[in-house]
This record gives structure tokens, C-alpha cells and sequence, in this order.
């Protein structure tokens, strides 16, 4: 029964437990706005109360999985996990009865995300998507069966991306034309201290840490939800020391805002109400490359820049991603082409040290 109460959708319902007890269910909640969502709340709650093997669709698992986690996970990752399901789960296997979803219908599915040419990385976490939703309807006994038991079909040829990066030559010509402090200060951050450009749209004046020299890194900024979140990994949360000349644009950028009024040390360090846009910053630095003729290459390729500077000064893997707030792995996966002419400068130095040093032959 869908009814209101003092004007409050609610839904009453009978139903067998498991044990086949008889049972009833009220629910009221004022965010309903359509007898149609309270009725989605009634199928949710049946759903949860009884386990079908034979009738629960890939859709109704899927509603079953996002009630779960909706409080346990950021909202990016929401997002994120809707876009994988509303837009390449659904269309081919939401409507099917996950008990009768053959091994082919997995195979057409796999060939359709094949056939879109995204890369093997975007496919897979597609995929593996799915495979969190089966294993979390096997956990909780919605399900019986698991029907991907196949590879993850990701191997098309996929033309790795060359990393692009700046020389410090290249940074000193853009850098000129930015168009207010903010920008300079924000995009010098970025080069000379490899932040994520998120890590850096977060950033509070209480983070920036003058007398030491560091910046205090602990959130990043949701471009598309409009608000902070604390990072989710222990590796990213860091205090990063900063650069003579980040430190005396920060002071200065830091010390305008100090005189604004109302101000308070939560402000933002780069937008001081609000962080800058994604799409502004972009903008800005598109019309930075042209005035100043450097090559454009994305954002975060200046947290490249700053790896590839890193590497060049012969800092290892360990010391690096301290810094840019990653795992070893992940630092050499990305960059071990940048290590590989290390490797060879050092194997360079060495010889030239070996063969400065070598034993005086006797006659």
C-alpha cells in the first residue's frame, strides 16, 4: 500500500521472512516526492527482505548494491560507479535475470566495450564494476550463481600515450603571461611541486605552512560535485616542501588575502570564496600557451613535469612518490620510461668513474 500521511509519502507492507513468518513494514520519508518513489522503496525493501534466486535482475542488484553503499562511499565514487552502470551495464544486461545470463551474453557485452576503442584501463574498471556487483549479491545471498567467470576482454591493441611534459626552459616561457597572481601562484605550484590540480584547488590558507616551508596536503576537490573530500589513501595525505619561489608567491597571494574583507584562514588559497573552475583554468592556461608559443600539454602533465625533473636529479622511485603522494608501483608504472634514461646516465657515470680508475697493467 502507497499512501500520505500529514502529507508524507509512506509505504505499508506485508511479507514472509525467510522463515516464513508473517511480518509487516511501515516507511515514511519526506524526500519522497512521487508515489513512484515510495513504491521503488517498497520493491527495494522486498527485495532485501527476500532472497529470489529465480526473478532478481542485474537492475534490481543493482539498486540493492547502491542502497548498500551510498553512505560508505564519496560521492565521486558514486558518480563514477553510475556512470559505469547507467551507461555500459544496463543498456546490454540490466533487464536480464542474472540466473539465466549465459556466458555468451557476457561475451557480447565484453565485445560491445571492446568495439567502443576505450582504453584497456576504462574497460576494465567497467568490468570489474560488474564483477563487485556479483560478488556482492553472492555475499549477501541475492544470488546463487555468478555467471562471469570469463577473462576480462581488454587486450586490443591500445597505443600507449607519451607523456608529455615541460622542460623548466618551457615553464619559464609560459609562466610570464599568466594573468593575475593566482594563476602564476597556482600554476607554479603545480610545476615546482607536483600537487594534483585537485590537491591544489583544495588548498586552505591554514594549509600553507610559511614558517617551514611546506604545504599541508590532506583533501582534494571535486570538480564536478563542487566540494572537498578527505583523500581516501594514506599515501596522498603528505606535507610537501616547497620551492624558494613558490613560498614568496604564496606569501604574497596569502598576504592580498589576509587584507580582503571577512577573511579567515579556511579561505581558499587559489579563488579565496570558491576554488578556481576546471574549465577556467583551462582556459587560462590555453591562452597562456599560445601568447607565450610553448607546446600545450594537459594540466596534470605538470605533475609529470615535476617527475620528470625529479628523475633528472636522481632521486629514486621511493623518494618521489613520498612526494606525489602515490605507491613505488604506481610512480614506476608511470614513469619507467623516464627511469629507463637514468638508469642509462647512471650506467654513464659509472663507466666514466670505472674507466678513470682502472688498474695500471705492468710490462
Amino acid at each position: 500500500m502507497i499512501g500520505r500521511r500529514n502529507g508524507v509519502l509512506f509505504f505499508s507492507v506485508r511479507y514472509k521472512d525467510s522463515l516464513g513468518n508473517t511480518k509487516a513494514k511501515f516507511m515514511q520519508n519526506k524526500e519522497w516526492k512521487t508515489k513512484r518513489e515510495a513504491k521503488e522503496a517498497m520493491n527495494l525493501f522486498l527485495l532485501s527482505v527476500k532472497t529470489n534466486y529465480d526473478k532478481i535482475t542485474v537492475d534490481q542488484l543493482f539498486m540493492l548494491y547502491r542502497e548498500h553503499t551510498k553512505e560508505k562511499i564519496k560521492q565521486h565514487s558514486i558518480d563514477t560507479q553510475d556512470n559505469y552502470y547507467f551507461n555500459h551495464i544496463k543498456p546490454y544486461l540490466g533487464d536480464l535475470i542474472i540466473r539465466n545470463i549465459s556466458p555468451r551474453d557476457i561475451l557480447k557485452w565484453q565485445n560491445y566495450l571492446v568495439g567502443k576503442k576505450f582504453s584497456n584501463r576504462y574497460s576494465s574498471s567497467i568490468q570489474h564494476f560488474f564483477r563487485t556487483l556479483i560478488n556482492f549479491g553472492l555475499k549477501y545471498e541475492y544470488i546463487n550463481r555468478n555467471p562471469f567467470r570469463g577473462d576480462f576482454i581488454v587486450n586490443h591493441e591500445e597505443k600507449k600515450e607519451e607523456m608529455e611534459i615541460w622542460t623548466i626552459d618551457d615553464f619559464n616561457r609560459f609562466i610570464p603571461y599568466a594573468p593575475t597572481l593566482t594563476y602564476e601562484s597556482f600554476f607554479t605550484v603545480l610545476y615546482w611541486s607536483g600537487l594534483r590540480k585537485g590537491e591544489a584547488a583544495a588548498l586552505r590558507v591554514e594549509d600553507i605552512d610559511l614558517r617551514n616551508s611546506q604545504i599541508n596536503v590532506s583533501k582534494t576537490y571535486d570538480f564536478t560535485n563542487k566540494f572537498s573530500t578527505l583523500h581516501k589513501t594514506r599515501n596522498s595525505i603528505r606535507t610537501v616542501a616547497i620551492t624558494d619561489n613558490v613560498k614568496s608567491l604564496l606569501e604574497e597571494l596569502c598576504k592580498a588575502h589576509k587584507a580582503s574583507y571577512e577573511y579567515s584562514d579556511d579561505r581558499y588559497v587559489f579563488g579565496y570564496d570558491a576554488p578556481l573552475a576546471a574549465t577556467t583554468i583551462e582556459r587560462v592556461k590555453h591562452i597562456m600557451c599560445l601568447v607565450s608559443g610553448v607546446k600545450e600539454i594537459r594540466v596534470h602533465d605538470l605533475r609529470h613535469s615535476h617527475v620528470s625533473l625529479l628523475v633528472s636529479l636522481g632521486f629514486s622511485p621511493i623518494e618521489i612518490a613520498k612526494r606525489l603522494g602515490h605507491t613505488v608501483d604506481m610512480v614506476n608504472n608511470v614513469c619507467s620510461h623516464l627511469f629507463k634514461d637514468s638508469q642509462q646516465r647512471m650506467v654513464d657515470r659509472v663507466n666514466d668513474k670505472a674507466n678513470s680508475s682502472a688498474p695500471i697493467i705492468k710490462a
